[in-house]
């Protein structure tokens, strides 16, 4: 049988414009205590703070209708959604290294809707086969000291 007290469990807790990692590295002691969360890197991405017209930085296009009046034509992608892509490519590469580093056996998701769904979707598989919860919440505002209370409520 496999002892799982060496075992490291890496907790990322996102949301569009800040991860940070923690390694939870499971009971310590006799008494089966669990060792205290150890923050292992903090990632931020200011662009996920920005609202829509922050980010873009030029006009919409024109256009000429049929009619000979012009028209303005809306962006073609949704500025907030290719930052928060962009922010999860940057976690997914980083996960995708820590895993064949082998600094990590299992991984926690928790991560605010709707960055959720877009960090797991970039998540490669042999990263994906290390999930072993996830957690669609903010939980990125809470203290370190309060983070294992809140998982294990969630």
């Amino acid at each position: 049988m496999r002892s799982t007290e060496n075992v490291v469990t890496w907790i990322v807790v996102a949301n569009s414009a800040r991860a940070v990692v923690v390694s939870d590295q499971g009971a310590q002691g006799d008494q089966g205590a669990p060792a205290p969360l150890m923050v292992v890197q903090v990632i931020r991405h200011p662009e996920g703070r920005k609202g829509t017209g922050e980010i873009v930085t030029d006009r919409s296009g024109r256009g000429q209708s049929p009619t000979g009046t012009g028209t303005t034509l809306a962006p073609r992608t949704d500025r907030r959604q290719t930052s928060r892509e962009k922010f999860a490519q940057e976690l997914a590469r980083l996960l995708e290294e820590a895993r064949c580093a082998k600094r990590f056996v299992r991984l926690v998701v928790v991560a605010s809707n709707p960055f959720y769904g877009v960090l797991l979707d970039h998540l490669g598989p042999q990263v994906r086969k290390c999930v072993i919860r996830t957690i669609e919440r903010d939980l990125s505002s809470y203290p370190l000291n309060q983070l294992r209370n809140r998982l294990e409520a969630a």
